[in-house]
């Protein structure tokens, strides 16, 4: 199985294991406040007609999603390619969830400052930054992949994750900045298959977890940098690893082999 199947895999196990507690609001005839619930948008003009609600927050989920239903078959495509009238969102009460969109920026997220679940971009080919996210300091966890990601700026205001950090598919980054103020990823940290990702610099303020991963028998439950086909340069880690030094995490594929041992003992590149 490839690297990116193999990301693909796990993201589609772990969306289909979170409920979607989001509803079909296109036709709410309230205007401006909090929405009671969530929403799916499966085309650009489910957004506008939302955009013109006016609402400054949401109680459950958002997503943006391109799905074939009976009433939005692929060959009747109306793809989401401006989310900039979201503008008004301040608060999203559970995930948001932006996949297989033809967007091209994050502008229109720009005042969201808290996120209540996880944060999935999947399959977004002409996203290239993530500005946009600049208001955001909240969010449980976050999983990035297959897009067309260059540098992940945007996400500086992000200090502390409950859940996982999910990077995979990128390969347009060549490193981790944008996630400079990140000190703690509750549950897991798993990079992998990006291709051109040549060091791990950005996290160089990470160190703690509340999970060691030390039971766990499945590589789908540790810590996974992995089938990063040129990264060398796992010096951004030292402080996560010399803090953790029991933790169990699976370093393979990547480009000259670095065990966990040689990164506490100060050596992370070649």
């Amino acid at each position: 199985m490839t690297s990116k199947n193999f990301i693909f895999f796990i993201l589609v196990v772990f969306i289909f294991s979170c409920s979607d507690d989001s509803e079909d609001n296109t036709n709410n005839d309230f205007v401006g406040g909090i929405l009671q619930g969530g929403i799916s948008l499966r085309t650009q003009e489910e957004v506008d007609e939302f955009v013109k609600k006016g609402y400054t927050g949401m109680t459950a989920a958002l997503f943006l999603l391109e799905e074939p239903t009976p009433a939005n078959p692929l060959e009747d495509r109306d793809p989401i390619v401006d989310i900039s009238g979201l503008s008004t969102l301040t608060s999203i009460g559970g995930d948001l969830r932006i996949e297989q969109t033809d967007i091209s920026s994050l502008n229109g997220l720009n005042n969201v400052e808290s996120i209540g679940g996880f944060m999935l971009l999947f399959g977004n080919p002409l996203l290239t930054s993530m500005q946009g996210f600049q208001s955001l300091g909240s969010v449980d966890e976050i999983l990035i992949a297959n897009n067309g990601l260059t540098d992940l700026s945007g996400l500086e205001g992000i200090t502390s994750l409950e859940g996982d950090l999910v990077i995979g598919g990128l390969d347009g980054i060549t490193d981790l900045r944008g996630l400079d103020n990140l000190q703690k990823v509750g549950n897991l940290l798993r990079i992998e298959g990006c291709n051109n990702l040549l060091s791990l610099n950005g996290l160089e303020n990470l160190s703690m977890t509340d999970n060691l991963a030390l039971n766990s028998l499945s590589s789908d439950t540790q810590h996974f940098i992995a089938f990063n086909d040129n990264l060398n340069d796992l010096c951004g880690i030292t402080n996560f690893m010399v803090n953790n030094p029991e933790i169990k995490i699976i370093f393979t594929g990547n480009g000259e082999p670095i065990t966990k041992e040689q990164i506490i003992d100060g050596i992370c590149r070649p």
